[in-house]
């Protein structure tokens, strides 16, 4: 069975905590040749209280429909079979532009009428365009830089976007010579994914946790500590791209030999980064002429001990195919 191309952009009626309420899904689905076989823009109430800024005509996003004619619509679980079906066809390439956003959208509507996640993939043709032209513009702004006519589309009303979507990946793929499979084959980055959102979520609050347990360190010296090996504050700096725990024990093990932890560098204190890092060209400063600087392994060297605790850091680059559970808070 030929592929079909599902161009789709979603509106938000506004967000909370990171988490968008759908009031638009628009698609256009062609086939491999790009010829339209339906578009629509499917409007919903979003069963939330809309961002006022979204109908003033002063934010950067208006949309296309009064507040009303959002409210008068069935809202995202009356169409949620139809959506599902629309993005999990056979031989579905579903395609969209900042889809990172889209797709979240779509798992935090499954999160708010309690229904189960639709587990689609699809890709960000933005991303592709951003990386050809080593620039970053907007979709207008791409439509406008490869002089594709979009003077009868509105930007904000969904159907509208995710044609535009389609027209400037119609156009890429023209200028490439190559076709939509083989274009995002050699981006494969561009993917975004159901999976890979719910897992950045989830990070996210476990990181959200870490900065609150560091936070209860914070000025404390330990009144029982394990040794007495450190004196005075410590700064300490951790790349994320390490585990919540990692990060947390290495905080943890200043804390139970005698440091006191602060969350911001001071004239006198003792800056301690990365085992990997150099001690920083801005030290040498007047305002931290009198910070000392450690490195992680500087620091495990200190303490006596022959190695750092082990690193199980967290992959939310992933692939989206791996099981899990699909629910988050």
């Amino acid at each position: 069975m030929a592929a079909t191309y599902l161009f789709f952009d979603i509106e938000s009626a506004g967000c909370q905590d990171g988490e968008g309420h759908i009031c638009s899904f628009g698609y256009v689905l062609c086939d491999s040749d790009f010829k339209v076989i339906e578009s629509e823009d499917i409007v919903m109430n979003p069963r939330w209280t809309f961002d006022p800024s979204l109908f003033n005509g002063v934010a950067k996003c208006t949309l296309a429909y009064p507040q009303s004619y959002f409210e008068k619509q069935n809202d995202f679980s009356f169409f949620y079979e139809r959506i599902k079906s629309l993005l999990l066809a056979k031989d579905r390439i579903v395609i969209g532009f900042a889809v990172e956003n889209d797709v979240g959208f779509i798992a935090c509507a499954c999160k708010q009428f309690s229904l189960p996640q639709i587990d689609f993939k699809a890709y960000d043709i933005h991303a592709v365009a951003d990386k050809a032209n080593n620039s970053h513009n907007g979709l207008a702004g791409w439509m406008d830089f490869y002089k594709i006519d979009h003077s009868s589309l509105k930007a904000h009303c969904s159907c509208d976007d995710a044609m535009m979507t389609m027209l400037l990946t119609r156009k890429i793929c023209a200028q490439q010579n190559t076709t939509v499979e083989k274009l995002f084959a050699l981006h494969s980055y561009a993917q975004r994914s159901v999976r890979q959102y719910i897992r950045h979520r989830k990070e996210q609050a476990l990181r959200k946790i870490l900065r609150e347990k560091i936070g209860l360190l914070y000025f404390k010296r330990n009144p029982s500590p394990e040794t007495a090996r450190l004196h005075g504050r410590f700064k300490l700096v951790i790349d994320n791209n390490h585990s919540p725990d990692f990060i947390y024990d290495m905080h943890r093990l200043i804390y139970d030999n005698g440091g006191i932890l602060i969350p911001k560098l001071s004239p006198h204190c003792t800056f301690i980064s990365e085992h990997s890092r150099t001690r920083p060209d801005w030290l040498d400063c007047d305002k931290f002429h009198n910070v000392r600087f450690m490195t992680l392994g500087d620091l495990c060297t200190h303490l006596g001990l022959k190695s750092l605790p082990e690193d199980q850091a967290l992959k939310i680059s992933e692939s989206p195919d791996s099981d899990e559970d699909l629910s988050f808070s």
